[in-house]
């Protein structure tokens, strides 16, 4: 069922950009696209086996605006939130994530053919991870409270490479890859709470740590962009 309703919407999406008749990057006004990470729609849509391979790319949407010169600015975001909670009868446990990926740069459109355009890109970035563990468990006479917390935070820059594929006048599908120099801190606490029955006060130990980081990292092409011409 979920199958069929993805493949529809491909087909009615590809028919509606079939019938439009302008040419891309070559209109005199500004170009505006919008792209989205799908590799999940198209591992629904073709059988990859039991392929699962991690995307190492975070940046889940993408908006570039490109002149009639075929230069351009790009916007990347990602941005994920998840609560979660599980009680078994003596633990409960909550897990909060709040991540946040950010990139900003100029572009450069590069046509290779009627089918394939190359883009060069310069990035400026920013990320914001947080995610908070809270344990909770009542045994016995003993009630202990655990929670861990870590925040990171980094900025960065660099090059990436992307290549994309007309399938209509308005839809492309696109990867690329990055070599990003990201530098920042980590910062993580653990607070241990421990209650005793019949002690009015309970005890309580935090271990903090706080270290700077910095790295280049190369991410091959892994994602799958579907991009569409607004």
């Amino acid at each position: 069922m979920k199958k069929s309703f993805l493949v529809c919407f491909a087909t009615l999406l590809f028919q509606y950009a079939y019938t439009q008749s302008d040419s891309a990057f070559h209109s005199k006004k500004l170009t505006p696209l919008v792209g989205v990470q799908a590799n999940a729609l198209f591992r629904q849509l073709f059988n990859f086996g039991n392929a699962n391979n991690p995307v190492n790319n975070p940046y889940l949407l993408t908006f570039d605006l490109i002149t009639p010169s075929k230069w351009g600015t790009h916007l990347g975001l990602g941005y994920t939130r998840n609560n979660s909670f599980t009680n078994d009868g003596n633990t409960k446990t909550s897990n909060y994530i709040n991540d946040l990926y950010f990139r900003l740069g100029a572009e450069r459109i590069i046509p290779l053919n009627k089918r394939f355009v190359a883009t060069a890109h310069l990035h400026l970035l920013y990320n914001n991870l947080n995610s908070e563990t809270v344990s909770e468990e009542n045994f016995s006479s003993q009630y202990t409270k655990i929670t861990t917390a870590t925040q990171n935070r980094s900025v960065g820059g660099g090059p990436a490479l992307s290549l994309r594929y007309k399938v209509a006048n308005r839809v492309w599908i696109g990867t690329e890859a990055n070599y990003y120099f990201r530098m920042g801190n980590t910062k993580s606490s653990v607070t241990t709470y421990i209650e005793f029955q019949g002690v009015p006060q309970g005890e309580i130990n935090t271990q903090k740590s706080d270290n700077d980081f910095s790295n280049f990292t190369l991410n091959t092409p892994t994602a799958i962009f579907l991009i569409l011409r607004l």
